[in-house]
């Protein structure tokens, strides 16, 4: 607890402002979807498609299915 309140706390003074715990969440956003989108993005272009996510999701149902049939 107390690394992850220092990691929030970037002026140390011991207390989370309103400014530092909206960067923090924004920042942890914003590292979510570029993992997210580095995986949807099929044929690594930088752009996703229809297609980009339909073979995503596709490929994440079989997966689901070929573990579930283990």
């Amino acid at each position: 607890l107390k690394v992850r309140f220092d990691d929030v706390d970037t002026d140390k003074d011991g207390k989370i402002s309103k400014d530092e715990a909206i960067t923090f969440v924004q920042t942890k956003a914003d590292e979510r979807a570029e993992k997210l989108f580095l995986k949807l993005d099929s044929n690594k272009d930088g752009f996703l498609t229809v297609d980009d996510i339909k073979k995503k999701t596709v490929n994440n149902i079989e997966e689901t299915t070929e573990e579930e049939d283990l």
